[in-house]
């Protein structure tokens, strides 16, 4: 049921979006690692523009879309609600959540190491000379809150007292709201 007559495994991605820098390069590499095990990908857009933008909620999506064609789904981001989710399971499909936790449902997250990142990151231009950090970016998404407490942490940490007005709050963490910060 979940492969196609070739016998090639199809894997099924929920994304809120699928298009830009970020979300493109995410989709690119997840086919290139489905590819390499002989498998497709089918990959699905939860929001509707019409719903306003990804960073101010949880896109409401209910279709059940290529459910009879894959085998599970690797959900990006905020793709879809808890709700969605446990539906999800309950058709027996395997769910793994990349970049966020739901609240309340167990299953394998793959994260990227945010706090880390952004010690060494703080630690690299300390060493460079630089005292005065800005932080860019949306704290809707858990990843960038996350992000946000370790750049001050990391500051403290180095004796630096995190500065409120280097914080540029974005309306979301695309990159036409990262220019616009980097230009104020």
């Amino acid at each position: 049921m979940a492969e196609r007559r070739d016998g090639k495994l199809r894997i099924g991605v929920l994304s809120p979006l699928i298009a830009g820098s970020y979300m493109s390069a995410l989709l690119s590499a997840i086919a290139e690692a489905v590819a390499d095990d002989g498998g497709r990908l089918v990959a699905i857009q939860t929001l509707d523009p019409s719903q306003g933008s990804i960073d101010t909620r949880v896109p409401k999506y209910g279709l059940r879309a290529a459910w009879e064609q894959v085998a599970g789904f690797i959900v990006v981001l905020n793709a879809v609600d808890r709700s969605y989710l446990e539906a999800l399971r309950e058709a027996g499909k395997p769910v793994v959540l990349l970049s966020q936790k739901v609240e309340g449902f167990s299953c394998p997250v793959v994260q990227a190491d945010n706090r880390g990142g952004v010690r060494l990151a703080i630690a690299h231009l300390i060493e460079h000379g630089h005292r005065r950090i800005a932080f860019v970016g949306s704290r809707f998404q858990s990843d960038t809150r996350e992000r946000y407490e370790a750049y001050r942490e990391a500051l403290t940490d180095h004796g630096i007292h995190p500065d409120d007005s280097l914080l540029f709050e974005t309306t979301d963490n695309l990159e036409g709201s990262g220019e616009l910060a980097a230009r104020a």
